[in-house]
């Protein structure tokens, strides 16, 4: 999709006062831009990520730099399954691997250069307020007390079996969903368990990671890859630069 930047309304009595200034600048800044403001065409920048790495890492990096630079076209591409992106004509993806996974079809060939972002451990997580008292977070009998929350794209991968089978034997009690978002929403106000990465718990201060709930450490690896014939284009760059700094800033908490 294109960034577009929304008029803003000509009533901003809801502003606090300090804002009133930035609004009044902003606003002459656009009548003396006039309609030249967004010319000329932009190259556009086509960028698929899978929802976890977007959620979790790179949103807050990205949001910053559109908002810097606010003539730049960027189309964010859905991933259907961050395990096995089938995104044609992307200039950038960043994707999910579990250890001694092939590269995804569309990336196996040289016109794309492909780089390794970390590996990231996954755990059951629960919200700290569905607890009750000192939980023994070893304690299988726990998976009895939630809701299991199962992001659908897990199911095959070979690397988080701990939890699927944990999922496969329930009878009851389970809700598959398609969603990142959501299903961190269900773990932090649905009463329910679900297999979220270990940082995402240590950035979430509600969030009670269950690193030794299930036998064996499930891990994933993030990856990125660039396409060779626009990665000199600057807001390729810029962007890529986004993607390895956002993973950069947060590199202690894998």
């Amino acid at each position: 999709m294109e960034t577009v930047i929304q008029s803003r309304r000509e009533d901003n009595a809801w502003l606090p006062d300090e804002g009133q200034p930035l609004i009044a600048r902003e606003q002459r800044a656009a009548q003396t831009q006039g309609s030249h403001a967004f010319s000329p065409q932009q190259p556009l920048v086509r960028l698929a990520i899978a929802e976890p790495l977007l959620y979790d890492i790179v949103n807050r990096d990205l949001i910053g730099y559109l908002r810097a630079h606010r003539k730049a076209r960027v189309d964010l591409v859905p991933m259907d399954n961050p395990f096995n992106p089938q995104v044609e004509g992307v200039h950038i993806c960043v994707w999910l691997s579990w250890p001694e996974s092939a590269v995804p079809h569309i990336m196996n060939h040289s016109n794309f250069e492909v780089k390794s972002l970390g590996t990231l451990e996954y755990v059951p997580c629960v919200a700290k307020r569905y607890v009750r008292g000192a939980a023994d977070a070893s304690n299988l009998a726990m998976l009895e007390d939630f809701m299991l929350v199962q992001l659908q794209d897990y199911a095959t991968v070979p690397s988080l079996a701990p939890w699927n089978r944990a999922v496969a034997q329930r009878q009851a009690g389970v809700t598959t969903l398609r969603s990142y978002g959501t299903m961190r929403e269900l773990i932090r106000w649905g009463a329910s368990m679900g297999l979220i990465p270990y940082y995402a718990a240590r950035l979430d201060k509600n969030l009670l990671a269950l690193p030794k709930l299930l036998p064996n450490t499930m891990k994933v690896q993030a990856w990125l890859a660039v396409n060779r014939d626009v990665s000199s284009c600057p807001d390729v760059s810029a962007i890529v630069d986004v993607i390895l700094g956002a993973f950069g800033e947060r590199r202690a908490l894998f």
